[in-house]
Formats: C-alpha cells, sequence, structure tokens
C-alpha cells in the first residue's frame, strides 16, 4: 500500500486517535524529589552575553494579528535575538515549594514549576554574535557558550534547513532541548507534559519575535542537537529511568523577515505542507477591523 494513499493516512490518523484517548491526566506520584540542575550542563566557560527583556514592543492584538510563519529570513541582530529568548525564557522569580524544592516562574508555563527545557540559539549568520550554539542562562540573563561543537550546530542548522524545504540554512535557530528528568523526578509517568511545555514556549519565541518585526517559523523536526533516533528497528520505547537521561529538542528558525514570504509558495502535495487552497487563503488573511 503507497504511504501517502488516502487508505494509509485514514489507517495512521486512526492510529494517533486510538493512542490520544489512552492519554489520562498526569499526577504526582509520591514526594516530589529534587529537580536536576539540567541547564547548566549546556553550557561551558567562556565569555557570557547579557540579554535584557526591556525593548520595543507592540499591543498584543497587533502581534497576533501580524503572526506569520516566515522562511525567507535575513540575518537578525545579537540584540534583538537577545530580546526575544530573554522574553520567552529569563526567570522572574525563583521559590522553594512545600516540600523544600527549588521551583521558578518564567514567561511559560511548566508542570510543577520544574522546567525542564532550555534554550539555546544556534547562531549562522547573526550581527554581533559570533557563530556557535549560545544557551541562556534564565537566571543570570545571559547567553552563555554552548558546549555543542561547531560542527553539531552546522549539522543542526542543515536538518532544521531541509525540514523547512529552503535552500540555504536559516541565519539563526532557537531550539528549545528538553531535560526529561527534571519533569519525570515529579511526574514519574509525565513525558507528555514534556512534548505541551515544548509547544507553549516555542510559541512563546514565535510571538516574541513577531512582536519586534522579526520573521521565524517552527520547524518540523526534533533531536537536531541530541539525537534520540534508534539504533535499531525493533527500538521499544524506553522506561522512564531511560527517558530521563534523554534530551528532546524541536526547533524554531528566526531572522529578520524578508519581503516575500516562502512559507505560501505552492508546493506538490506530497512535500509536507498544507494544501494549496490553504496556503492560498493563509496569505489573504487581513486583520477584521470594527
Amino acid at each position: 500500500m503507497n504511504d501517502a494513499s488516502p487508505a494509509a493516512q485514514r489507517t495512521r490518523l486512526a492510529a494517533a486517535l486510538t493512542q490520544a484517548h489512552q492519554v489520562r491526566p498526569v499526577t504526582a506520584s509520591g514526594p516530589p524529589g529534587p529537580a536536576p540542575a539540567c541547564g547548566s550542563q549546556l553550557w561551558q566557560g567562556g565569555t557570557p552575553i547579557p540579554v535584557t527583556d526591556i525593548g520595543p514592543t507592540a499591543p498584543f492584538a497587533s502581534t497576533i494579528a501580524r503572526r506569520r510563519s516566515t522562511r525567507l529570513l535575513g540575518p537578525p541582530s545579537r540584540s534583538q535575538v537577545g530580546l526575544v529568548v530573554a522574553r520567552a525564557g529569563l526567570t522572574h522569580q525563583n521559590a522553594r515549594d512545600a516540600a523544600g524544592v527549588a521551583v521558578a516562574q518564567r514567561p511559560a508555563p511548566s508542570a510543577g514549576a520544574r522546567h525542564p527545557l532550555t534554550l539555546v540559539v544556534l547562531a549562522r549568520d547573526v550581527v554581533g554574535l559570533p557563530p556557535g550554539g549560545w544557551a541562556l542562562d534564565p537566571d543570570a540573563a545571559v547567553l552563555r557558550p554552548s558546549v555543542h561543537a561547531p560542527g553539531a550546530v552546522d549539522h543542526a542548522l542543515a536538518q532544521i534547513g531541509d525540514a523547512l524545504h529552503i535552500s540555504d540554512p536559516p541565519p539563526a535557530a532557537v531550539v528549545a532541548v528538553g531535560c526529561p528528568s527534571a519533569t519525570l523526578s515529579r511526574y514519574p509517568c509525565g513525558i507528555s507534559l514534556l512534548w505541551r511545555e515544548v509547544g507553549a514556549l516555542l510559541m512563546l519565541v514565535h510571538l516574541a519575535a513577531t512582536d519586534i518585526g522579526l520573521g521565524s517559523c517552527l520547524a518540523g523536526t526534533c533531536a537536531v542537537l541530541h539525537d534520540m533516533r534508534p539504533a535499531a528497528a525493533s527500538w521499544q520505547p524506553p522506561p522512564a529511568a531511560r527517558t530521563a537521561r534523554r534530551r528532546f529538542v524541536a526547533a524554531l528558525c528566526i531572522g529578520a523577515a524578508a519581503a516575500v514570504n516562502v512559507g505560501c509558495r505552492r508546493r506538490s502535495p506530497d512535500s509536507g505542507c498544507a494544501s494549496r487552497r490553504s496556503l492560498s487563503r493563509a496569505c489573504r488573511v487581513t486583520p477584521r477591523r470594527s
């Protein structure tokens, strides 16, 4: 059977719906354990670059109306990228819960306030920012050189470019690197919480970029920095103890928006993009006025 046939698509949809129906609310079990310090494992020594969430902004309704997924991107500046990740990821307040475990308040919601995700900027062509990986330290409000080798960063950007069907890698990308053990130490069966938090955090990055006039686009790929693919075809989902050591990654490319939005180009039906009709309709959307 052709994988692109309607019958195969219906089979996959039915399987996905069955899996979704099996998801149950996740609750904490037992006393909460300590949340590991995952973010600090992603940066290394070097000169940190300060970031701030203070800068130009627009009314929220205007930002929502202007939001588009844009693939054709020019080089952003260091201050622009720093402002975006600062607004999406800086810690507003640190505290301890009733069990004495460190928790934090940040712009994105997180189960148990554990915040298992770290934002990492992959820079290829950012004005004022050396190429390479830069991990956000949300407590110190700085970008620190990440532990990722230059070759790994280049490979990740190439994968993101391939996922977006663009000829060259994006000038920069923001990836959310997850430390599942931070969530699973409190919610042993809560791996699905991590994926929900990834979506919430990257949507914040997407809106923060739109707010200051940058273009961005969520990339349909993951594990670009920390490969989680199985070594053998017979691989089965690992138990929680092994899952906790894996780092899941989702990505969003970011840059100066060009005049033409290639996200609205017509693509062949098997390219993984929306249908021609829906793309055409999306390109004509204008804000409603009273």
